[in-house]
């Protein structure tokens, strides 16, 4: 199948080049288009994985203002900015509000240019999956829910082929979830393997506390799922390499809340999905969504909470490098009362110390 790129310019050269490399790739075509009007045209009929701007088409500003409106109809494309100097925009501007993917300067070499189209096409790609995979997850759900109305409607629930069946289908939804999860760790190499650590450093503070195997399993399979909200958070605010504006972290905090409405229609026999909505919570009752305190929050939740805040500070993030694992349990057991449970704090201090 072909993959398409636009490209909106008045410059011949630019075309000329462009058009080189496009050649190069048997299965790409390059549509090149002097008007807005052309563009939307293209983007119209056409499923294009990039579009390239030239700034120089419009007076003052007006390329990050439409760059914003193709966000908002054509949200997968990856956007690419041609400029004539780095001083000719508000990088901010172009980044936070237009969310442009690349930002290049016009005496690109063949290099970098056939990098930023590998990367345009391997991002489009991941996009499109994600996507497929979204709505695979949505009609499993529809046909559980709509399965176990009708399985309660003829009073089979407790039979051992209805468990065995609601088993069967419960593992397809997680493994298409986890699936997803994969794919959310995937867009940053940094935070690969997050999720496997988080929930083998609650398997041990939740064996430490003695809880019941139920609990245990249902504390585990939340872990491995709890930041499978990020997937509906835009790449640029994820792995943005600076501090996130207040705007941007209230975005990053809807992730709990979209994970919890992926996972709550999956019948698990623990609360996996109240534990993934609650795991930012705090102990004193400052954290988010919905600022609980102490025992209002899940025992599993706060659990997580204190082994996924300790393998983000020994990992390095887009913003920060890691801490050393000491200075990790330092702030843990600094924390304790605040945001985190005392009682588990002192569990997992005790063995990862």
């Amino acid at each position: 199948m072909s993959k398409y790129i636009v490209v909106l310019t008045n410059d011949t050269d630019i075309i000329k080049r462009l058009s080189q490399l496009i050649e190069e790739k048997s299965s790409c075509k390059l549509f090149a288009t002097h008007s807005v009007e052309d563009s939307l045209r293209v983007m119209a009929t056409r499923r294009c994985c990039a579009a390239i701007i030239d700034s120089d088409v419009y007076p003052d500003e007006t390329a990050i203002e439409f760059l914003e409106k193709m966000k908002l109809v054509w949200s997968d494309m990856v956007r690419i900015l041609l400029i004539g100097n780095m001083t000719e925009f508000d990088l901010d501007a172009i980044i936070n509000a237009a969310e442009v993917d690349r930002v290049i300067l016009k005496d690109w070499n063949q290099s970098q240019i056939k990098e930023v189209l590998h990367e345009a096409f391997a991002k489009n790609d991941m996009r499109n999956n994600l996507k497929k995979m979204s709505h695979i997850v949505q009609i499993q759900n529809e046909e559980l829910a709509s399965l176990n109305k009708v399985l309660k409607e003829k009073i089979l629930l407790q039979t051992d082929e209805v468990m065995k069946i609601n088993s069967q289908l419960s593992l397809s939804l997680l493994a298409s979830v986890q699936a997803l999860t994969h794919a959310v760790e995937a867009k940053d190499i940094l935070t690969r393997g997050h999720s496997d650590r988080v929930a083998g450093f609650c398997l041990d503070i939740a064996g430490q506390m003695r809880l019941p195997s139920e609990q245990i399993e249902g504390i585990y399979m939340a872990a491995k799922l709890h930041d499978i909200g990020k997937i509906g958070i835009s790449e640029q605010i994820l792995l943005k390499p600076a501090p996130l504006t207040r705007e941007e972290e209230e975005i990053v905090r809807e992730h709990c809340i979209i994970g919890y409405k992926i996972v709550e229609p999956i019948p698990f026999n623990c609360n996996i999905a109240r534990i993934i909505l609650q795991h930012h919570e705090w102990f004193d009752g400052n954290g988010y969504p919905y600022g609980l305190k102490g025992d209002q929050i899940s025992l599993g939740a706060r659990i997580l909470h204190v082994a996924d805040a300790y393998d983000a500070m020994i990992c390095d993030r887009p913003y920060r490098k890691s801490l050393p694992r000491a200075q990790a349990v330092d702030q843990l057991q600094a924390g304790a009362g605040k945001q985190f449970d005392p009682e588990v704090i002192s569990v997992f201090c005790a063995f990862v110390s």
